[in-house]
This record gives C-alpha cells, sequence and structure tokens, in this order.
C-alpha cells in the first residue's frame, strides 16, 4: 500500500514540475513575441514615414528640375487577392 502511494505522488509531483516547465515557456514565448511585435510595429512606422519623405522629395525634385528624364509610375500595393 504504501509503495502504490509513493509512486502516485511522484508521478503527480513530476506531472505538475512538466506542467510548470510548459507554463514558463509558454509565457517565454508570449514575451519574446510581445517584444517582437513592438520591434516590428515600430519598424513599420518608421519605414512609412521614410516612404512618405522620400515621395514628397521625389515631388520636390520633379517640380525643381521640370520632370526631365523617364517618368516612373509609383508601384501599386498589392490586391486582396495576390497577397
Amino acid at each position: 500500500m504504501f509503495l502504490d502511494g509513493c509512486v502516485a505522488w511522484l508521478v503527480c509531483r513530476e506531472r505538475n514540475r512538466d506542467q510548470r516547465r510548459e507554463a514558463d515557456r509558454y509565457r517565454l514565448v508570449r514575451l519574446a513575441l510581445a517584444g517582437h511585435q513592438g520591434r516590428r510595429r515600430y519598424l513599420s512606422r518608421a519605414l512609412a514615414w521614410l516612404g512618405h519623405r522620400l515621395v514628397v522629395w521625389g515631388r520636390g525634385l520633379e517640380q525643381r528640375y521640370g520632370g526631365r528624364g523617364r517618368i516612373v509610375r509609383p508601384l501599386s500595393r498589392p490586391s486582396e487577392s495576390t497577397r
């Protein structure tokens, strides 16, 4: 009887440790992804700002130099069906 109780207790303790490790891993993954999303948002905002500034700069150059040379049409965003 005593041996069965000890084995059951050891099994429960090991299961509890496994669940704790899994919960810790899940928490760390969530933290890592949250930090990555913040950086991605910051990078997206920075690239959007840079793109806007390049367009403004390009328009200014076209006005200044009369738009000489080949006119390049801006790329359109891909449609939802091609993503």
